[in-house]
């Protein structure tokens, strides 16, 4: 018989290796299915002491879980789009419905600065603007009905919370319809233009329940009849975080719904924040040192002219860009110290249920 190979060798070994940790993990299994059994029979015949040690790390864990999800959704989590990691916010990001009049400004932009930051930036594959649409009343129904003198026979308005947005908004964002679809490019060309909606999942089951027909109904905004033509994702809610959007609105179409007091084209009235998706191989510094310039030349461009016309819009040379992965939020800016106080606050808490247990244990 010929002597054994040094591979049928190397063989032998890592078959005996292979059933050596077999062994160890049916052991390892059998000890831990003990180890419950023993745990459960324990638990079992001393039921009140189980059931103190388990309040009392439901009240820990609980809380702790409780206000995390609180500051995850808040604070940590980024808005459930495509690569959000290259979402450049500019403006302050808790400025997500206000309106000022008067010099140009960064904190929010004018349309017409947002039109010029969008066609001259080289840093962006998009650059969309959005803006809070006020009390604008939706009646859902026969618009005959709803223009109707007789008592009673009109629907009652409703007031879902809207959003004006250009049409770029959705395809920036990454975000595709669920029904339907979003906006078209072209549909915020021109004043008046573009008489759609896009509304979110929730209020299409809260107040359609979820009926696929509310896909090309027509609907009154201020007496101004719009298409529903798209519903978005469940998981998309819009870009403010802490406020539902239900319902999208081109910007287009200000003009028509709010008639008196109509910001288009003014560009001493600053009402939207922009958000831009950086092109790739353009990192989020390279994209900033690009932008602050080109923002402070518009800027001066849209000056008033006469004294204190630099002087005013010298306030705002260096306009706020930070990263926008998280979206626009009020509430964040205003709750975040409380809220990392309070989960520190609720970790002590664990801590002490645990000691408590402990003690218990021990006893």
């Amino acid at each position: 018989t010929s002597p054994p190979t040094k591979m049928s060798e190397l063989d032998v070994d890592e078959e005996s290796a292979s059933k050596e940790q077999a062994v160890n993990r049916g052991l390892r299994l059998h000890h831990l299915g003990h180890d419950l059994r023993y745990a459960f029979r324990a638990l079992r015949h001393h039921r009140g002491f189980s059931a103190v040690v388990v309040l009392t790390l439901a009240l820990g864990i609980g809380a702790n879980t409780a206000i995390f999800s609180v500051v995850n959704a808040l604070l940590l989590r980024p808005l459930p789009v495509s690569h959000p990691e290259q979402l450049v916010a500019l403006g302050d990001p808790t400025q997500t419905n206000s309106s000022y009049s008067g010099q140009p400004r960064t904190d929010v932009y004018s349309y017409p600065l947002y039109k010029d930051l969008r066609d001259n930036n080289t840093v962006f594959s998009g650059l969309y603007a959005t803006t809070g649409a006020g009390a604008l009343p939706f009646v859902v129904g026969n618009r005959a009905a709803a223009d109707s003198s007789t008592p009673g026979s009109a629907p009652k308005p409703e007031y879902p919370h809207a959003r004006y947005v250009t049409a770029n908004y959705f395809r920036v964002l990454g975000v595709d319809a669920e029904k339907g679809r979003v906006f078209a490019p072209d549909e915020d060309r021109a004043a008046g233009e573009g008489a759609v909606l896009v509304i979110s999942d929730g209020y299409w089951r809260r107040r359609f329940d979820r009926d696929p027909e509310a896909i090309g109904r027509t609907v009154s905004v201020n007496h101004v009849p719009m298409t529903i033509v798209g519903v978005t994702p469940p998981s998309f809610t819009g870009d403010v975080v802490g406020e539902r959007t239900d319902v999208w609105i081109p910007i287009s179409m200000e003009p028509a719904l709010v008639p008196t007091n109509s910001w288009l084209n003014d560009r001493d009235t600053d009402a939207l924040l922009l958000m831009g998706r950086r092109k790739p191989g353009v990192t989020f510094v390279q994209a900033r040192a690009v932008l602050t310039p080109l923002i402070q030349r518009l800027l001066d461009q849209g000056a008033k002219e006469g004294p204190g016309g630099r002087a005013q819009a010298s306030q705002y040379d260096h306009p706020e860009i930070t990263p926008g992965a998280r979206g626009f939020s009020y509430w964040r800016s205003r709750y975040a110290t409380s809220l990392y106080r309070l989960l520190v606050g609720v970790a002590l808490v664990l801590r002490i249920v645990c000691a408590n247990v402990a003690n218990l244990l021990l006893g």
